[in-house]
Formats: C-alpha cells, structure tokens, sequence
C-alpha cells in the first residue's frame, strides 16, 4: 500500500509542473494584432465602399492619402477620420522618383499634402508611407526633422494590379502569409490615375477581415500597433 504513494505524488508534481508551463507559454505570445491600411486614396466611390466594409465589420484602418486625392475628395478625407480611422501623409503626386528628387520638392510633396489634410480636419499626421516603400538618407534625416515616422509594409497584396490580381488571390495570399503583428498593403486608389476599377479589393475585403477573425485576428491602426502617435 506504502508504494502507492509516491506515484501519487510524482503524478501531482507532473500536473502542476505541466500547468504552469501552459501559463508561461500563453504569457510570452505575441497578440493576434494586425493593420490594414490603404494607399493612394480618397478615391471617390472605392474609397466610401471601402468605409462602408470597414464601419459594417466594425474596424479601423490606416489610409495614407495623397494631397492631389485630398483636395479632389476633401469630404471623403473628413469621413475617413470621423469614421475612427487614422491618416497618414503619402505625398501630394506620388512621384516616382521620390527617393533622388532634390530636397526642397521632397519637402514641397510632405508639407502641401500635410497642410490639405490640415485643412480638411484640423490634424497634421505623424505617419508617412513612400510611394513604392523607396527613401534615401536625405529623406529618413528630413522625415525626423519634421516628426514622421516612416510606416512600410509586410503584406503585400498586390491589389493594385487588376488585370491578374483576382478578389480569391487577394484573399489567399492575405490568409497564407498573415501574421501577427502584420502591416497589410491595400490600394483604395491608384497613385493618380482616374477611374481606376477597384473591385477586386471591394469585393475581397469583407472575405479578408472575415477570414482573420476566424483566425483569431483582431484589427488596430498602425500608430497602435507599432506604438507611436498619429498625429502631432
């Protein structure tokens, strides 16, 4: 009878000793915490379908707008910030060649397309995204200057493409390659393009966030989830 107890014994320290690993475990895993963002907007009728998704699905997005899409959609611009949603600076043109031009264009690109949003809502926004994600040091050196912080990606959709770039490949790359803390690349526009279709993006979107909550996702702006401010 004496023998059994020590069994006894070694199997309670085996269930706390597993019990307290599984609350270690737990403490030390990132949250399921991710961004969509946008690029390119206000876009006209994408964008408000866009909004629409975002208030029905009750999340929050970042938009990196452009000046020349603000002063074209300046109430549109209103909305995405009245609706709970952040904004951030993406030049006034989206240049191509924004990472070599001379600094004083640089500056006229950040400060024209700050002072649209400026006047649309009051705010001037802390967050900037390059146009095709190039910088160079003048640029990283004025940025601080002013008090951005540079806001890339590490999602990609490549929505914007939507001749091959289909509502179910959208959906898919997002659900294979998703993690946590992922920054998620959208196109509510097209730099400055006109009338550039945007279904493939309306269409997926409500697919997307349904799909990330089944997996345990939830969504925040980029200013909480990298932990800066959105605006100054």
């Amino acid at each position: 009878m004496n023998l059994r107890y020590p069994y006894f014994f070694i199997l309670i320290f085996l269930l706390f000793t597993f019990s307290f690993e599984n609350i270690s475990a737990e403490t030390v895993l990132p949250k399921k915490e991710i961004a969509l963002t946008f690029d390119d907007g206000p876009y006209g009728t994408p964008t408000t379908e866009i909004l629409d998704i975002l208030k029905k699905e009750k999340v929050n997005a970042t938009f990196f707008v452009l000046g020349e899409n603000v002063q074209k959609y300046p109430e549109i611009t209103k909305e995405i910030i009245s609706d709970g949603n952040v904004i951030g600076n993406h030049t006034y043109d989206h240049p191509k060649n924004l990472a070599k031009m001379p600094l004083k264009d640089f500056d006229l690109e950040l400060s024209s397309t700050e002072n649209l949003i400026s006047s649309v809502d009051n705010v001037k926004p802390n967050l900037f995204r390059a146009p095709y994600g190039l910088t160079s040091p003048s640029m990283l050196k004025e940025l601080k200057k002013d008090k951005y912080t540079l806001v890339g990606w590490s999602l990609d959709t490549k929505d914007w493409d939507y001749s091959k770039v289909t509502p179910d490949l959208i959906e898919k790359g997002v659900s294979k390659k998703v993690k946590p803390n992922s920054i998620i690349l959208f196109h509510d526009g097209r730099d400055t393009h006109i009338d550039y279709p945007r279904d493939n993006l309306v269409k997926a979107l409500p697919v997307v966030i349904d799909d990330l909550r089944k997996e345990g996702y939830s969504f925040v702006t980029v200013d909480k989830l990298i932990n800066k401010k959105a605006y100054n």
